[in-house]
């Protein structure tokens, strides 16, 4: 899978709130969440589901800061914190899934940070 697929699989599988965005900006979040993920954290994670639930909403409180910092309308910066956080446990139960998803996800992550 390539980032360009991932953002296809994520977008496909987002509730219907999506439409009211540009796709553009949807991808922005599919791209904001791959930069910021937390995987050596989640790495260290013991597996049980309230280990991830701390860390994936530490990290949307991150990414609705950003969102926030962006200077959006109050509705807008509820509809994107929303989707938002839609995008991340798509991400997460992708991630999950296979230890191969976990390295393409680091693999994007260090290119999205050059």
């Amino acid at each position: 899978m390539t980032h360009s697929e991932m953002r296809d699989y994520v977008y496909a599988r987002l509730p219907l709130r999506k439409h009211l965005l540009p796709r553009e900006r949807v991808d922005e979040l599919v791209d904001q969440a791959i930069r910021n993920w937390p995987s050596e954290v989640l790495a260290q994670c013991r597996g049980d589901d309230d280990d991830f639930a701390q860390v994936m909403h530490a990290n949307i409180g991150s990414l609705r800061r950003r969102i926030r910092a962006n200077d959006y309308g109050f509705v807008w910066t509820i509809i994107l914190s929303a989707l938002a956080s839609a995008v991340i446990e798509l991400l997460l139960k992708w991630w999950l899934e296979r230890r191969a998803n976990r390295v393409l996800m680091l693999v994007w992550r260090q290119e999205a940070m050059k």
